[in-house]
């Protein structure tokens, strides 16, 4: 015979987190994804993270197997990235880890870096060939939020318009229009990869 335990034992973190595991069996992994994010941003029982001071520390927190302590580590990261080579260098690192959420999370704070984040360009590039269609789809976000810095992409974006995901493809369809507004180096190019055949 189980005896259950006392729920009320239980500290907020743990209970979250058996109820995410709950969810991410019965409704597959991106549902408890979304809820684990949630999380995240609001702390548990009203409780932020914790947030390491240093940035050899933030870059431990990626390994962590908890998606509340990953998150914050990737934000922490993104804030010291702007100023910080060795923060701007973890981030890219990031979208190699074996977790997909901190992949995509990496290529996310890549992203709203904006042009800072031009010596990932070929980080990026590379993790539109990644196995989950999430961090492939935050790669092209990121190159198009990237703006003109991201014209080293072009021909990456256009593969990436055979894609099998019709997410990831209209997502490079539009990350390469903007690319064609704003370099004019690049128009002739990307108006004739895009063109209806």
């Amino acid at each position: 015979m189980t005896v259950e335990p006392d729920v009320q034992s239980r500290t907020p973190a743990r209970t979250f987190r058996t109820a995410v595991r709950m969810v991410a069996v019965r409704a597959g992994r991106r549902l408890a994804w979304a809820l684990s994010l949630s999380a995240a941003g609001l702390g548990v029982a009203g409780q932020a993270p914790p947030r390491p001071s240093d940035t050899a520390s933030l870059v431990r927190a990626l390994d962590h197997s908890d998606w509340t302590v990953q998150q914050p580590a990737l934000e922490a990261l993104r804030e010291r990235a702007r100023t910080e080579p060795a923060a701007l260098a973890a981030l890219t690192q990031a979208l190699r880890n074996r977790d997909w959420r901190v992949r995509q999370g990496a290529a996310w704070a890549l992203g709203r870096l904006g042009p800072v984040a031009a010596p990932a360009v070929p980080a990026l590039m590379d993790t539109l060939k990644d196995s989950d269609w999430l961090v492939r789809l935050g790669a092209v976000q990121a190159l198009g939020q990237l703006g003109p810095t991201a014209v080293a992409a072009v021909g990456a974006l256009i593969q990436a318009r055979t894609e099998a995901d019709p997410v990831v493809r209209a997502a490079a369809d539009t990350v390469l229009k903007d690319l064609a507004e704003h370099v004019p180096s690049a128009r002739e190019t990307i108006e004739r990869a895009i063109q209806p055949k």
